[in-house]
């Protein structure tokens, strides 16, 4: 049980703190206000400090997730980056077939007109080549187009 003493000390504790309540509650600048002020500025400075020694430990749940984000959105980004590469893998390829086929037709309309300054007399017959106009059964007209993609890679020496 609690000694005479100490119970006189926590009553007069608990009466003063009732009486600092009650003024305080009165509001405006009473005789407490600057004694309110300055204990603000203590307690205010503590929680600043207390703040900054535990934002580590507080911060780390965040950091966590934050980690976790990053590492969705990385895996994200790489799949994307290798779908990108690809991509453009195949425009390349495209384009080096569009250009071997350019230049096939350039040659085989130099050599259709008979225009071709290498053209070694003027009675040499130009050759034909069986246009859209003939038709073909559809197995023949895939194997030509692949021998066409063929003939312009071999053209123009890439694979």
């Amino acid at each position: 049980m609690l000694s005479r003493r100490t119970r006189m000390v926590l009553a007069v504790l608990i009466v003063a703190s009732l009486t600092f309540i009650i003024l305080d509650l009165r509001g405006g600048q009473g005789p407490l206000g600057g004694l309110r002020g300055f204990g603000a500025n203590i307690i205010g400075g503590l929680e600043r400090v207390a703040a900054t020694v535990f934002s580590p430990v507080t911060g780390a749940s965040s950091w966590w997730s934050d980690m976790r984000d990053q590492a969705a959105q990385i895996q994200t980004l790489r799949s994307e980056n290798s779908t990108l590469r690809g991509d453009l893998t195949t425009l390349q390829s495209d384009k080096a077939r569009a250009d071997a086929l350019d230049a096939l037709l350039r040659v085989s309309s130099v050599a259709t007109t008979g225009s071709s300054p290498r053209r070694s007399s003027p009675s040499a017959r130009p050759r034909t080549s069986p246009g859209p106009s003939r038709s073909m059964p559809a197995a023949t007209t895939a194997s030509r187009t692949t021998c066409r993609s063929s003939t312009a890679t071999a053209w123009s020496g890439t694979s």
